[in-house]
């Protein structure tokens, strides 16, 4: 976003992990998908699956067409991801047919 009074660490971070903290109590199911937004960027998103429901809790916005983005974005949205997960808790990630690369499952974040 491209407001100077918005800051993401201050106004969206905190509830992401105030929700994943509540929802940790059992295993997080975290979705990833990619979607074209705008004209000409595709948006990579992880969500939080909770009651047929999937809240982003981070995304990442590049230049590209609609299709597979590079494992090395899939990669840099998880490091993301990974300080709003708390300590211990289980996770399960999908995704669809885009995630194609083994190097993304053993990022170290």
């Amino acid at each position: 976003m491209k407001n100077k009074k918005f800051d993401l660490e201050t106004y969206f971070l905190p509830f992401a992990k105030a929700l994943l903290s509540c929802l940790s109590r059992e295993t997080l199911v975290l979705a990833m998908d990619g979607s074209t937004v705008g004209r000409g960027c595709m948006a990579l998103v992880v969500s939080v699956v909770y009651k047929q429901r999937a809240l982003p809790i981070a995304w990442l916005v590049v230049k590209g067409k609609k299709g597979h983005l590079p494992e090395a974005e899939h990669i840099k949205i998880l490091q993301q991801v990974h300080p709003l997960i708390p300590k211990g808790a289980k996770v399960v990630l999908v995704g669809d047919g885009e995630f194609d690369g083994a190097h993304s499952l053993f990022f170290k974040g």
